[in-house]
């Protein structure tokens, strides 16, 4: 069984109005929601075969303090094409990830993020706040994944 992982990057700071976009750095809230979520991860002793990440600032960030307290990701790999992804570009991206690979995380953005989720499990979702955590089993192979015929095992939302 494949399973892909979905994570929006935690909640980021707007504070500066001299950094880009690209350059945001997360805000106090982010980096407690990406500890959480690192804790649960330690908890639940999960390992990820691969995670591809957003090279943004706060995607970066996000990763690494998930990684820092829960070292879940056994390969990690930063893409600029995840940044301002389509849900298009994110399929073609997992369509070449290697067959004996059995779990996948991307660590990405908006709108991205949740419309990938509602396209592979077929189920509408109110809401997919920052550091927001989609776990999907995946039906088919990483090459030909299908939409609507993977089930949504998990859906984890931040505490705020």
């Amino acid at each position: 069984m494949n399973q892909l992982f979905l994570l929006r990057h935690a909640k980021s700071s707007w504070a500066s109005n001299h950094l880009s976009d690209f350059d945001r750095p997360l805000n106090n809230r982010g980096r407690r929601n990406a500890v959480d979520l690192g804790e649960s991860f330690f908890e639940k002793k999960l390992k990820i075969d691969h995670v591809l990440c957003s090279p943004s600032a706060r995607t970066k960030e996000t990763f690494d303090i998930i990684q820092s307290i829960s070292n879940f990701a056994l390969d990690h790999k930063f893409l600029d094409s995840i940044y301002h992804s389509s849900v298009g570009n994110l399929i073609e991206i997992l369509s070449q990830i290697n067959l004996e690979t059995a779990s996948v995380m991307i660590v990405g953005h908006n709108p991205s993020m949740h419309l990938m989720t509602e396209l592979l499990v077929n189920q509408t979702i109110d809401k997919f706040p920052t550091c927001t955590l989609a776990q999907i089993k995946i039906v088919y192979s990483w090459d030909k994944l299908r939409k609507h015929q993977n089930k949504l095992i998990n859906f984890r939302k931040p505490n705020k």
